[in-house]
């Protein structure tokens, strides 16, 4: 199978951007916002493990209802119903006070794959359209202002965030959007992931070419994808000889 290719369209978490795991960076983060409010008069008698406890299960089953259906799931409105269950209700100050703290702690951990800017500057030569798409529950200004600070920003055309849009991955919905906004086909654009039911199952069902770069994600269940990659870097040679893409 070979098609000339115009478009390439990225995951974030993984596969262009590195993350601590979530596991601690998250708890961390929400102990960290839980320390900048907890003189506040909303939390009186809320001990630091009932706040942090409280936050995490709501944020993970937001993660859990991510892309299995059509809502829209953010860190905000988690927040929000952690609240809600602790018995405090209407308070959505307090909600992005906490949100703002959990952001200013996590802040600094996201860092580029090595070889992201200069894939991205080689593709952007070639004349390639560039997209990302990611499945987040963080704000798509948080992940914007970590893009432009490391020098990656600038090299998409369009980026979707799931926690702006009422679709996540594998939905159909949030791929194609970006097609169209790119002006190219599904046959004529390679989607990049590292998550085997996410990327590349919902890259397969609009008709994109599916390549999975190897992270400790991409062991998981999922289809088959069109080619694999161990470095960033590898994508320009299937752009440039689209006969890999089997």
């Amino acid at each position: 199978m070979s098609a000339e290719i115009q478009a390439v369209v990225f995951d974030m978490g993984d596969t262009l951007v590195e993350f601590p795991p979530f596991e601690e960076l998250v708890p961390a983060g929400f102990e960290y916002a839980y320390a900048q409010v907890a003189s506040m008069p909303a939390l009186d008698g809320i001990e630091r493990r009932e706040f942090v406890s409280g936050l995490m299960e709501e944020e993970t089953q937001a993660w859990k209802r991510l892309g299995k259906s059509q809502s829209n799931e953010c860190l905000g409105a988690a927040i929000t119903r952690a609240l809600d269950n602790l018995g405090i209700s209407g308070e959505a100050d307090l909600t992005r006070t906490i949100e703002d703290a959990f952001y200013e702690h996590v802040w600094s951990t996201p860092t580029p794959v090595a070889d992201a800017s200069s894939t991205l500057r080689e593709l952007q030569r070639l004349g390639i359209h560039l997209a990302l798409i990611s499945n987040t529950l963080w704000q798509s200004r948080t992940h914007e202002r970590h893009l432009e600070r490391d020098g990656l920003l600038h090299y998409f055309e369009h980026r979707a965030f799931s926690s702006s849009k009422p679709w996540a991955k594998p939905h159909p919905s949030i791929f194609l959007e970006t097609l169209t906004l790119l002006g190219v086909g599904p046959e004529q654009a390679i989607f990049v992931g590292d998550r085997p039911p996410d990327d590349i199952k919902g890259a397969l069902d609009v008709g994109m070419f599916a390549v999975l770069k190897h992270s400790k994600h991409s062991d998981l269940a999922g289809p088959k994808p069109h080619a694999e990659i161990s470095n960033l870097s590898e994508i320009v040679n299937l752009v440039l000889d689209p006969s890999g893409l089997k």
